[in-house]
């Protein structure tokens, strides 16, 4: 079963070709899905030949911003242009995407930082170049037209058509530059600049207003919408950045007015996004709504590219479709079953799976598990979960529901508390306020676990919380075990640059992975297991492992050994005898370690031997590390479940059923 718009921020593309039709684009999945009265409903899919990608403005301006963009020309075709790659148009009619033509970018033509179009005529930039092209209403040929060089300087960072399609406003680096486009034989002529001194990002325009999005801080994105009169180009209102605290973020034009996006920073964040009529003044907002509201956001970067038509608009950075009421301009979510992710699976019963994303949660019955369907979730609207989420069982279990991401781990300063009862999907509420926001987190049994581990020179220290919580916002919660724990540093490994942990449900024994490398040289490291075996008020070390020159990938502990999962390899260490066992495969690369219990082990790989290499997941026997299983999978695989008598294999946009290779062998 497959989700759609499961990457948050500028992992995936938005556009609405209808009013009733919007299509995503995550990685290198098409997903066309019908706008229905309350609902998203997926009509098809295609994978596309190339993904999205995403660049800074330029190498002095760290902000990213989007290098693929999606063009609808209209309700029946669409354009996909990728950076590099071309024009990919697609069909649209009979609720499917058919690919129709397809134009291959040659040299510095693809090097394009914006783009726009409608019926037949598409334009692109290309540093601060204007290119034409047009498209034969009745084959799809498309053809390249005139081209345009700006002004020196005005280097192209988005593209907008008026509503007459007469003009092109282009937001440059210095200013709004306006083209006619009205020729009949397709010449492109400058007609003006407004805004001169303005580093502009992103523009939309309408019959009454142009908007336009200022940088105004250059490293961190963050800058004030100015609003223009569309025939003096005069300034008619605007919303400034006010201290770093509050800012506009992006925006977009709708039947009922401009639609601005906005977030607040001050200590956490909160996204809302805004409707202005423009007939009041000073501008007044006839209705807001929230969007996210968290102390730690991963979700995207600023500026958002907010898209809309007609009465609907797409609330960035969690691509979430609104239908704005025209009465009242209030904004009602339209939720879609397949919206989200399946990053963390779980067991709720015999027969259905729990999945968890960033910002969704879905229930999967799999009665039939080769038919998994959905049956309740989507998008958590308002998304008030913070990137580290704890879910509390009915008899008071800690379960983590948050996967590591590239750039963060099992931190952050507020952790969102998921209650569940059991009966359908957990409730959000309450929440912990975490007086060590930057350490990693484990849960296990009815703990919490954290570990602060230096960088250099102080020794590793485990906290263990109970997990008695309430549903209390910012709780605070007290550690029963506050302990150092001394390993000494082998001779010239005296600098500590990863560390991994893992707690024994069971027995609370801990085991810890560290990557060590030389004060003065961090290109040789060398990883180091430790063993500490738990009390009622205290850890002891119980054995340290030789270091090992192999690059670690995580720990698992279980009746009181470590399972080390390295990418060349893993290991079994620490068990009644001190003996090691290992498993040294030939054409498997370790990804990460999903998860070990007293009977297995799961791993996510790489399968190098098949052509092209494959993901998947590799299931071991815990007590030797022989070979059980091989599941190739579509994607990476984040996370394991065992769910009845099947597996489940929670990816971002795909959930997999299996049926244990090893239910023989009980």
């Amino acid at each position: 079963v497959r989700t759609f718009g499961d990457a948050p921020g500028l992992l995936t593309l938005v556009t609405l070709p209808s009013e009733d039709r919007a299509v995503f684009a995550t990685r290198r999945t098409l997903t066309l899905v019908e706008i229905g009265p309350e609902t998203l409903q997926v009509l098809d899919r295609h994978e596309m030949g190339t993904g999205l990608q995403i660049d800074n403005v330029s190498s002095m301006i760290w902000v990213p911003r989007q290098q693929t963009f999606l063009v609808s020309l209209g309700a029946n075709l669409l354009a996909f242009i990728g950076r590099g790659w071309g024009i990919d148009l697609y069909d649209l009619t009979a609720d499917r995407l058919t690919p129709s033509e397809r134009y291959g970018f040659a040299g510095t033509e693809g090097e394009v930082r914006a783009a726009a179009g409608r019926g037949d005529r598409l334009f692109t930039c290309v540093s601060s170049q204007i290119q034409a092209y047009r498209i034969n209403p009745t084959t799809h040929d498309i053809s390249q037209g005139n081209m345009l060089a700006l002004p020196l300087g005005h280097t192209c960072q988005g593209l907008a058509i008026t509503p007459d399609g007469a003009a092109l406003m282009v937001a440059t680096a210095k200013g709004l530059d306006v083209l006619d486009i009205s020729s009949g034989d397709g010449v492109i002529a400058h007609k003006r600049t407004a805004l001169g001194d303005r580093f502009l990002l992103d523009v939309a325009v309408t019959d009454t207003y142009i908007a336009v999005y200022n940088l105004e801080q250059m490293y961190s994105g963050l800058g004030n919408v100015v609003l223009l009169d569309p025939s003096a180009m005069t300034q008619i209102g605007s919303f400034p950045l006010e201290q770093d605290v509050t800012g506009p973020i992006g925006f977009a034009a709708t039947a009922s007015g401009l639609l601005l996006q906005r977030a607040r920073w001050q200590g956490c964040s909160d996204y809302v996004a805004e409707l202005y009529g423009l007939d009041t003044t000073p501008l007044e907002p006839r209705s807001q709504t929230t969007i996210l509201d968290a102390c730690l956001s991963v979700y995207g970067s600023v500026p958002v590219h907010t898209v809309a038509l007609g009465q609907h608009a797409v609330l960035e950075p969690l691509h979430e479709l609104v239908r704005i009421d025209p009465s009242g301009g209030t904004m009602v979510p339209l939720k879609g079953l397949e919206q989200g992710s399946f990053e963390r699976v779980r067991a709720h019963g015999a027969t259905t799976i729990e999945a968890h994303g960033p910002t969704s949660m879905h229930l999967v019955d799999i009665s039939d598990p080769g038919a998994p369907t959905i049956r309740a979730g989507g998008l958590v609207l308002p998304s008030n979960a913070e990137w580290l989420r704890v879910a509390i069982s009915p008899d008071g279990e800690a379960a983590l529901l948050t996967v590591p991401s590239a750039t963060m781990g099992l931190s952050g300063p507020v952790t969102a508390l998921y209650w569940d009862d059991g009966s359908g999907l957990p409730t959000v509420a309450g929440s912990i306020a975490n007086s060590d926001a930057e350490s990693e987190w484990v849960a296990s049994g009815r703990f919490l676990y954290q570990l602060v581990a230096a960088v250099t020179g102080e020794p590793i220290h485990v906290r263990r919380f109970p997990a008695s919580v309430t549903r209390k916002d910012r709780q605070h919660l007290l550690a029963d075990i506050d302990q150092a724990l001394t390993v000494e540093a082998p001779a010239g490994l005296e600098r500590r640059l990863d560390t991994w942990f893992s707690v024994d449900p069971k027995t609370h024994d801990l085991a810890v992975l560290e990557r060590r490398g030389h004060a003065s040289d961090s290109t040789t490291s060398r990883s180091i297991v430790s063993m500490f075996s738990a009390d009622e008020s205290s850890y002891r070390l119980v054995a340290t492992g030789d270091p090992q020159a192999r690059s670690p990938v995580g720990v698992g502990a279980v009746k009181g050994r470590a399972v080390v999962a390295y990418r060349d390899g893993v290991s079994l260490s620490f068990s009644q005898a001190n003996a090691s066992v290992i498993f040294d495969p030939k054409d498997i690369v370790v990804d990460t370690l999903l998860g070990v219990t007293e009977k297995v082990v799961y791993l996510a790989v790489t399968l190098t031997g098949a052509m092209p290499p494959t993901r998947g997941v590799l299931v071991l026997q815990t007590d030797n590390l022989s070979e059980i299983a091989r599941y190739p999978t579509t994607e990476p695989v984040l996370s394991v479940a065992e769910v009845g008598a099947n597996l489940a294999f929670g990816a971002a946009s795909t959930l997999a059923v299996a049926t244990p290779a090893c239910a023989a062998k009980k």
